[in-house]
């Protein structure tokens, strides 16, 4: 109920402010699959969850150690600090039942022009499930806090411009058989791609 009325009042509003949006059509119509963003600003959650839900109702996960997502339309699966290894347990189970998982994967919100060092929670779901990963580039404003943020979203009508790359699947291995050099290799190769996309050097 939640997701309906906030996609029908709010991710509309967000749709406006998109300015271009490029790629769309490397979205996978079926089955689960994992988003790679860049993260800039409050509200990119919002503009993640109008994006993918265009043309169909597809709720959005979000990784995060913070459960800010509902309100973007979305959900979110959370980080336990303690208990990292059974948040992406629960995040490979709503994978492989067909959910839309998104990571920012530099783990905090940065505007500079460089791309921090990636998380490697995302490969590891990747090389777990075999699902596709869809890399997904934010460029607009970033503003110190919330407020900000919807201030500069209601009276600024400043752009936002996302461009989406063609999904990548990883090889897929067992946990066990997953390597240190290997997972931070895999993140790296995600990184580039996300850096493509967003218009950002990586780190």
């Amino acid at each position: 109920m939640m997701y309906r009325l906030l996609r029908r009042i709010l991710l509309p509003l967000f749709l406006h402010r998109i300015v271009r949006c490029e790629g769309e059509e490397n979205l996978p119509h079926e089955g689960g699959f994992l988003l790679a963003a860049n993260h800039i600003d409050y509200l990119d959650g919002f503009y993640i969850s109008a994006v993918v839900g265009r043309d169909r109702p597809r709720l959005v996960q979000f990784l995060s150690e913070t459960n800010n997502y509902w309100w973007s339309g979305g959900a979110t699966i959370p980080i336990e600090k303690s208990e990292k290894s059974a948040s992406l347990q629960k995040a490979l189970v709503a994978l492989n039942t067909g959910a839309i998982i998104c990571f920012f994967l530099e783990g905090r919100r940065n505007n500079t022009n460089t791309l921090l060092q990636g998380k490697t929670g995302l490969a590891r779901l990747a090389a777990w499930s075999g699902r596709p990963v869809v890399p997904i580039g934010l460029s607009g404003p970033s503003a110190p806090n919330f407020l900000t943020s919807v201030f500069l979203h209601l009276f600024r009508r400043t752009p936002v411009t996302i461009r989406i790359g063609t999904p990548m699947v990883l090889p897929r291995r067992s946990p066990d058989s997953l390597a240190k050099p290997e997972l931070v290799a895999m993140t790296r190769m995600i990184m580039e791609r996300v850096a493509q996309v967003c218009g950002k050097r990586t780190a």
